[in-house]
């Protein structure tokens, strides 16, 4: 659950029903419009991060680290979830790491898994979705060249309509966009590009 000022923000996630428990299908699918993993209510082995090596510490400043390392536990390991609210996550504060400027920050590599994403489709379509993210991210700062790099292996057959109609938009109606969700979300109407 994310909370923004007084506003909560309910988690959708496909094809897990409430109150489940368990091992999760398609840890890709199911992290389309919410993420599965949330770096501060998550319960991994030491074994599985001492495997993986933990977080990729050339990602900075909040940039996809832990998007990294969850796509590469559910490559190799199931992953087990359970839909109870343990920890909320306050959108609204101002030290967040993620407010830190775009252009200082270094991304994760999602080119890495496209080898893996020819034969996982849920994959693809997961690492697209990060793309289309990150490169609006870059859009709103004005750096051309990175939003281009993120685009480049976007399949946007793999982004909803919604989404589409976004990645076409220039940055000042990205910006409007914005304050209309943020102002509908005064209202307790989350519209969202990922559901």
């Amino acid at each position: 659950m994310k909370r923004k000022g007084d506003i909560t923000l309910v988690s959708y996630y496909k094809n897990i029903p409430n109150n489940f428990s368990g091992i999760i299908e398609d840890y890709f699918e199911s992290s389309l419009s919410s993420s599965i993993a949330w770096t501060s209510a998550v319960v991994i082995p030491k074994k599985v991060l001492e495997t993986l090596h933990g977080f990729d510490e050339n990602i900075t400043l909040g940039a996809g680290e832990d998007t990294d390392l969850w796509i590469r536990i559910a490559l190799q390991y199931s992953v087990a979830f359970n839909n109870n609210v343990t920890a909320i996550y306050n959108l609204h504060a101002d030290n967040r790491i993620s407010n830190s400027n775009t252009n200082l920050r270094r991304f994760l590599d999602l080119d890495v898994y496209e080898t893996a994403a020819k034969t996982n489709s849920s994959l693809k379509k997961y690492i697209d979705i990060n793309r289309f993210s990150i490169a609006l991210q870059y859009k709103l700062v004005g750096n051309k060249k990175q939003q281009a790099h993120y685009l480049k292996h976007l399949d946007t057959g793999n982004l909803n309509g919604k989404q589409r109609f976004i990645l076409g938009c220039n940055k000042n109606m990205l910006i409007l966009l914005l304050k209309i969700q943020n102002a509908l979300r005064q209202l307790h109407i989350d519209l969202s590009p990922f559901k």
